[in-house]
């Protein structure tokens, strides 16, 4: 009979066991997910171009949610934290960061209105992709014109907290509340040379800081490859870096009742 017991107590504490690795393991692979919401934000008064942009946008992805920021909605998809700590910067940056910011918030797709978008079944691709890879997001560098260099033709996957975000934010916060000649001075890559379509200093200050994070090696380990028409970034946190995000001591950054404090 003690046996009988015994032999029951081991299948219980093993059904468990099973349980809850099978829940973790679900869970892991919920939290892989990219949602399947892409965001982008149109400025008062837009180009002709941008709203053509979005309507193809809607219907080359009528699977996915296209969720279009205004300054009239913007309440009802960021906090007042974030309102509070940005909406002073001059639009251009204040675009930017809150491009990051909805994607570290929410997870999903940033498109800028100044991409067109002919097929949106490829989007599904890279959502897979991400899935299927260890991998923190994925940028794809579209190669759309001769200055085509700026996070504005970046299309940004992630799910919710990536690091690579989070650093991005970060450092732009701190760049864009200091002097263009001050952050040149200090920041500036020693081996980048300034051409025409550099001109936007914003622009340029926010690809470079993508491109010193993508080239660095501590933080990040990075595997690029070519396709028809773009560059492809698998980003993923490099083993030094790991532990140190993980502790948030490197970016000090906390998500508490939903406010991203940085």
């Amino acid at each position: 009979m003690s046996q009988i017991i015994l032999l029951i107590l081991i299948i219980l504490i093993l059904i468990t066991i099973f349980k809850n690795n099978f829940n973790e393991s679900f869970q892991n692979e919920g939290n892989r997910r990219i949602p399947k919401v892409i965001y982008t934000y149109l400025i008062d008064n837009p180009p002709k171009i941008q709203i053509e942009n979005i309507e193809l946008l809607k219907s080359k992805t009528s699977n996915w949610n296209v969720i279009i920021l205004t300054s009239k909605n913007i309440n009802q998809f960021v906090d007042r934290f974030f309102l509070e700590k940005y909406r002073h910067f001059p639009e251009d940056k204040f675009v930017i960061l809150l491009s990051y910011y909805i994607i570290i918030k929410n997870g999903g797709v940033w498109i800028n209105p100044n991409i067109t978008i002919y097929n949106g079944s490829y989007l599904n691709n890279y959502v897979n992709e991400y899935f299927f890879n260890d991998v923190d997001c994925i940028l794809l560098q579209l190669k759309e014109n001769k200055y085509n260099v700026y996070l504005k033709n970046f299309i940004v996957f992630a799910t919710a907290n990536s690091s690579f975000l989070k650093r991005l934010l970060k450092d732009l916060t701190k760049y864009f509340t200091i002097k263009y000649d001050d952050w040149k001075y200090k920041y500036f890559p020693k081996n980048y040379k300034i051409e025409e379509g550099d001109l936007d200093k914003t622009k340029l200050i926010n690809y470079l800081t993508i491109r010193n994070l993508l080239t660095s090696g501590y933080y990040f380990n990075v595997k690029t490859r070519m396709e028809k028409n773009k560059k492809v970034y698998m980003v993923r946190l490099s083993e030094p870096s790991r532990k140190d995000f993980k502790n948030e001591r490197i970016l000090n950054y906390n998500i508490r009742n939903n406010l991203i404090i940085i």
